[in-house]
């Protein structure tokens, strides 16, 4: 993403992807058209144009409810320029920490990341 302002642009985005596995890429499957405006750009977006950020609840964009994370793209000149933006759905996170212990408890308790 690049900062017009206050305003998040798409320049790039993820492929297109069957979500719900029917063998069929549907419109709301299909990435984000380039250029096009992040509208309501959440705080931790924002904040992600200056240092690594994440989102600290779920947000609900115009794709699903996911949660981010996100750093700042720098220049040689180490001025940031963009953003690199990684996303994973709420429901993909369910999958994942179902039956399990919550990441954040894995990585505080953990002998090693000591």
């Amino acid at each position: 993403m690049r900062l017009e302002g206050s305003k998040p642009i798409f320049v790039v985005d993820s492929p297109p992807k069957d979500y719900n596995n029917d063998g069929k890429i549907t419109e709301d499957e299909m990435p984000l058209p380039i250029e096009t405006t992040y509208k309501n750009p959440p705080d931790s977006m924002l904040m992600g144009f200056v240092k690594p950020s994440v989102d600290d609840k779920p947000i609900k964009d115009e794709m699903c409810w996911t949660m981010s994370g996100y750093a700042p793209i720098i220049n040689s000149k180490e001025n940031p320029v963009g953003l690199m933006g990684v996303d994973m759905s709420v429901s993909q996170i369910k999958k994942i920490s179902k039956g399990k212990k919550s990441m954040s408890y894995i990585i505080n308790n953990s002998s090693f990341f000591e």
